[in-house]
């Protein structure tokens, strides 16, 4: 799979609440790669106007299928990969626990949002697994990228993440 989704799971829901399944048998048949290549699961929990990434992960790379368990969130991926014909373009798409979307971002794709309720908590399920010292950071507000922050005055950043290079001086795949 070369291409990122936005998957519409099936929901279960009455007066009690709601389930919904992130990992079945439908997902493999959009995403065949990711049956049994599932080896890190976390959770991020963010305040309002904290902004993440663009991180991703040269060598080691890892596949991603995110979710909002709780809140809304800007998320936004840019394509790393420079033999593709997507190379340096993003996408963005807002996740929510009401629609229950999951983005699948696949290997090769640095990830970052924004959260934009007062609260958000996110869950990733990689293909791969977190190594420090394969993990780059594009800056959030890289200007050549024009990604459309909703709040670009002031964001919460963390120091590492302000240390993030501009796309062009990033290492691609």
């Amino acid at each position: 799979m070369e291409t990122a989704l936005v998957i519409t799971p099936d929901v279960y829901g009455d007066i009690r609440g709601s389930l919904y399944e992130i990992i079945n048998p439908r997902l493999m048949e959009f995403i065949p790669e990711i049956e049994g290549s599932i080896c890190l699961s976390y959770f991020s929990k963010s305040k309002k106007n904290v902004t993440r990434g663009l991180h991703y992960q040269v060598s080691k790379t890892q596949g991603k299928l995110v979710t909002a368990v709780s809140g809304l969130v800007f998320d936004v991926i840019v394509d790393m990969r420079s033999g593709s014909a997507t190379f340096g373009q993003y996408a963005t798409v807002e996740l929510n626990d009401d629609s229950k979307e999951l983005l699948w971002i696949p290997p090769g794709f640095a990830h970052g949002f924004q959260c934009l309720s007062d609260e958000c908590i996110l869950s990733y399920l990689c293909t791969g697994p977190y190594s420090p010292e394969h993990e780059r950071c594009v800056i959030w507000s890289d200007q050549e990228l024009s990604i459309p922050w909703p709040n670009k005055e002031t964001p919460i950043i963390s120091e590492k993440d302000q240390l993030g290079v501009c796309f062009k001086k990033a290492e691609y795949f």
